[in-house]
């Protein structure tokens, strides 16, 4: 190939190429953007999620909780260890439901209250730090 051949060749590719990247990028951010949502949301709603153990959420808070909540298994669908995590903080919480409902409503006894506190905390804690890790962020500290 001649000189002139390869300059053609160059022109014509040269946006192509910067297209494809800029739309690589977009993508990328796009991505990193939908993981801080829903971390911004649990950080957010977290006084409003703990308080659900003796009253209900505040429905704007718990839309938003449980729409990030179940978005979590399609933007992190490469990270095995946050979608767990994930997982096991929705169980928790549909148990704990459910286990209201069955009893009307009936406040649990201050020892049980506080020890399902206390797991809601530690499952709640470790989703977000897994979120971090995720975005190669510091862990946070729940104190």
């Amino acid at each position: 190939m001649d000189s002139y051949t390869i300059s053609i060749i160059a022109i014509v590719l040269s946006p192509v190429i910067a297209v494809w990247v800029g739309q690589v990028l977009q993508n990328r951010a796009k991505r990193r953007e939908d993981k801080m949502d829903i971390l911004k949301v649990l950080m957010k709603c977290r006084a409003d999620i703990f308080c659900c153990f003796d009253k209900d959420m505040p429905e704007n808070a718990s839309k938003e909780v449980y729409t990030s909540l179940n978005l979590i298994e399609l933007v992190f669908i490469n990270s095995s260890d946050v979608i767990e995590k994930g997982r096991s903080l929705i169980s928790f919480m549909n148990e704990f439901a459910a286990r209201n409902k069955e009893n009307d409503g009936v406040l649990l006894s201050a020892g049980e209250f506080t020890k399902k506190q206390a797991e809601f905390n530690n499952k709640f804690w470790e989703l977000v730090n897994a979120i971090n890790k995720d975005l190669d962020h510091t862990p946070l500290s729940n104190e």
